[in-house]
């Protein structure tokens, strides 16, 4: 009974450090990230529009820079700068563009909402 009890303490404790390990890990350094395509943002949705699944197997989780003219920026703490098919969310306090600026922003693909049917790109920093 004690060898089981033992056991099962051990098993905690392990899951409960890797827990720690992971939550505690850094994020990702999306600038210093290799990026796999430079995309204007209508052509990374018509290819997600066309075949989301290859589209997801390319760039699901990928560092990405995406092109564009600004439509609209919403937000307070996480800004979202949406681009014609795109939406990229960005941790910035103060954006420096504004509607109708042409732009380029790097950032992770978190994949495709079919509902807005735009590309959702997170974590994102602007390249000027």
């Amino acid at each position: 009974m004690k060898k089981i009890l033992f056991a099962l303490v051990i098993a905690v404790l392990v899951v409960a450090a890797y827990g720690i390990y992971q939550w505690n890990k850094p994020h990702r350094d999306v600038q210093g990230e290799e990026t796999k395509l430079i995309l204007s943002s209508d052509s990374l949705q018509m290819l997600y529009g066309q075949n989301p699944d290859s589209a997801n197997k390319m760039f699901l989780d990928q560092a990405v820079v995406v092109k564009g003219e600004v439509q609209s920026i919403e937000g307070d703490s996480t800004t979202t700068v949406l681009l014609p098919g795109a939406a990229c969310s960005m941790e910035v306090d103060k954006l420096s563009v504004k509607k109708g600026d042409k732009v380029k922003i790097k950032g992770i693909c978190t994949g495709y909402d079919d509902l807005f049917q735009e590309v959702r790109i997170d974590r994102g920093v602007l390249i000027q």
